[in-house]
């Protein structure tokens, strides 16, 4: 396998791209994104257990850790400004870059899905986020990342992968509809 540290810094961009359009996806308001910070960074401190043995998933978490303590990971910080569909085709060259990586590129892949599933289910609609926890174009937005990613073990939030099966990887996913997660940002909204 190729330097565990030098994948990490090569997939760093690509986790990043994937909390972006998360935090897009989900439309939440300032509860439900504060909810949501508080569910990635769980996820991102349970990692390593999730995943034991996996090199390339330490480095990839201090990576993701700095980046965000330091702002560097939204671009121009505003939200509005994302495109997911952009976003999950640039995710799709993930999978280029850990083509040889094994089982370990497979892992790594699934930390990216459950990063994003992490941010989609922390919060739901409503005022203070306690509503429906995952709306159509949230689910729409799974559903891309996962065929983008080429993960075939995965078909819902709640699964969660002990072994990692692929698809051929496909940066065909079917977009994500715009007008559904406006809509569902304009419910989280009230």
């Amino acid at each position: 396998m190729t330097d565990a540290n030098a994948l990490a810094t090569q997939v760093l961009p690509f986790a990043q791209d994937t909390l972006m359009a998360s935090l897009k996806a989900s439309g939440a308001g300032f509860w439900g994104m504060l909810k949501e910070a508080t569910s990635v960074a769980n996820y991102i401190a349970h990692a390593p257990a999730r995943f034991p043995g996996n090199e390339i998933i330490p480095p990839l978490m201090e990576g993701l850790k700095s980046r965000i303590h330091t702002d560097k990971y939204a671009p121009s910080g505003d939200l509005r400004l994302v495109d997911v569909n952009n976003l999950l085709s640039r995710i799709a060259e993930v999978n280029n870059v850990l083509a040889d990586a094994g089982e370990a590129g497979g892992q790594v892949k699934v930390f990216l899905y459950e990063m994003a599933a992490s941010v989609i289910a922390a919060a739901g609609t409503g005022l203070f986020g306690s509503g429906e926890r995952v709306t159509a174009g949230e689910a729409q937005f799974m559903d891309a990342l996962r065929q983008t990613l080429g993960l075939v073990n995965i078909s819902t939030l709640e699964d969660t992968a002990t072994s990692v099966n692929t698809e051929q990887p496909t940066s065909e996913a079917a977009p994500v509809d715009p007008d559904v997660t406006q809509a569902d940002a304009a419910v989280t909204e009230e």
